[in-house]
């Protein structure tokens, strides 16, 4: 079910592996997948599913993006009918050892990153999952020693026998909490079964200094031999940091140089220790490591930069999907450090203050708007975080309903970078006016 790259593949591989093949997409196939399927002779619907084909499967390879609520879905599992994802029917055609890749944040980087250090030491390796051609298709038409997956938790949930040599858990954060119930907790259990079938001989690669990934570790047992990565401790087996080194403890003790890297940011050093970790349990040599860090060329979206405008760098990093994986993205970037110290310095009392009135995500987004204006003020008059005293943030209630954030003691800072008058907190009796102590955070 599903004909994207993930379904048709897989549908390529049923056929080559003489499977009475059947593809239903509810919505409409691209004319590229039409094509490919009429040259394998492979039946196919679109923008239906007919209940009656389907359910006389005796397997069915979902597409990720069919949720289980599906009316389809609910009805082939009471029927007992097998539903696998296509990563899990392409494992059961191949002998090729799988290094699966999951996290809220950072596999995509990671899996790059990961399967560049591997093909630039002169290893067979593929690269499929989310990436590229599907895994499916390549078990199908090509012929690979190894397999750098980057795997989803909607993927992870219909694995069975898959088996990771390797498994990296990047992090967790909160996200698609829509397919899980809305508990964080059964989100976290997805991810965890990328470790489910390992065995002691076998890696799990995960950060340490992630508490959700530590908790969901706790819940669920698995046989794999763990290996922690770490900004804020020193592991004596893995990797971790001290100033621009990485040190890597692995099958090589060796230190990488983050300032020789073309990877920047915070978040990229717990991706590039986990892919380094991951290499040398490969068996690729410590030097060959170095070099492929020195011209990798990470994907598109993430921290891209676009081109230098008046003065501004406009950086693409439209992959930040969540608040965590943008909040991330902001704190690798110097040149915002002092405006991530005044936001910091405001918002604690913003949420206190709004908790008790809560606004609307119009109004909301329109404060933070106001709020993101203001402090590009006043770091356009000159002035840092350490300026920061308390008092001097007024948040004013409009009498038409809504906030409005105006600088106090700063005063609102022009473009020349001369204030003008300061901005006293209004008498009348229908406005409600607060004045934000910033020394809360």
């Amino acid at each position: 079910m599903g004909a994207g790259e993930s379904g048709t593949g897989a549908a390529v591989l049923g056929a080559a592996q003489n499977w009475d093949v059947f593809v239903s997409d509810y919505g409409k196939i691209a004319p590229k997948y039409q094509d490919e399927l009429n040259l394998h002779n492979i039946a196919w619907e679109q923008e239906k599913h007919t209940e009656e084909k389907i359910l006389n499967a005796d397997c069915i390879i979902k597409s990720p993006g069919i949720p289980d609520k599906a009316p389809i879905v609910k009805s082939a599992k009471a029927q007992g009918i097998e539903i696998i994802d296509e990563l899990e029917f392409a494992y059961r055609y191949t002998t090729a050892k799988m290094i699966g890749i999951t996290g809220t944040n950072g596999k995509t980087t990671t899996t790059l990153l990961t399967y560049h250090l591997l093909k630039q030491a002169g290893l067979n390796v593929g690269l499929a999952g989310n990436i590229g051609r599907s895994l499916a298709r390549q078990v199908a038409q090509q012929s690979y020693d190894i397999y750098v997956v980057e795997i989803s938790s909607f993927q992870l949930d219909y694995l069975d026998k898959f088996t990771c040599e390797i498994a990296i858990l990047c992090n967790i954060t909160p996200d698609h909490l829509d397919r899980y119930n809305y508990r964080i907790e059964n989100y976290a259990d997805s991810k965890m079964r990328i470790a489910r079938n390992q065995t002691p001989e076998q890696h799990f690669i995960y950060c340490a200094d992630n508490e959700l990934t530590l908790e969901a570790m706790a819940r669920n047992p698995f046989a794999g031999r763990p290996v922690p990565f770490s900004l804020t401790q020193t592991c004596t087996e893995g990797a971790y940091v001290q100033g621009s080194q990485i040190h890597i403890h692995s099958k090589e003790k060796f230190t990488l140089d983050m300032q020789e890297f073309t990877l920047r940011g915070q978040h990229n050093a717990y991706n590039s220790m986990a892919a380094s970790i991951a290499a040398s349990l490969m068996d690729v040599r410590k030097e060959s490591i170095r070099e492929s860090f020195g011209n990798f060329q990470n994907a598109e979206h993430r921290l891209e930069f676009v081109q230098k405008v008046g003065g501004v760098d406009y950086i693409n990093d439209s992959k930040a999907t969540n608040y965590d994986a943008a909040e991330v993205a902001l704190r690798g970037l110097d040149a915002i450090t002092d405006i991530v110290r005044d936001v910091e310095l405001v918002l604690g009392t913003l949420r206190e203050l709004l908790v008790s009135d809560p606004p609307t995500p119009t109004v909301a987004i329109d404060l933070l708007l106001q709020l993101l204006d203001a402090l590009s003020a006043v770091h356009d008059a000159g002035w840092v975080h350490r300026d920061v005293k308390p008092g001097n943030l007024l948040l004013e209630r409009r009498p038409g309903g809504g906030w409005h954030l105006r600088l106090g003691d700063f005063g609102i800072a022009c473009r020349t970078g001369t204030p003008v008058a300061r901005a006293e907190a209004p008498g009348t009796p229908d406005r409600k006016s607060t004045r934000l102590n910033s020394s809360h955070t």
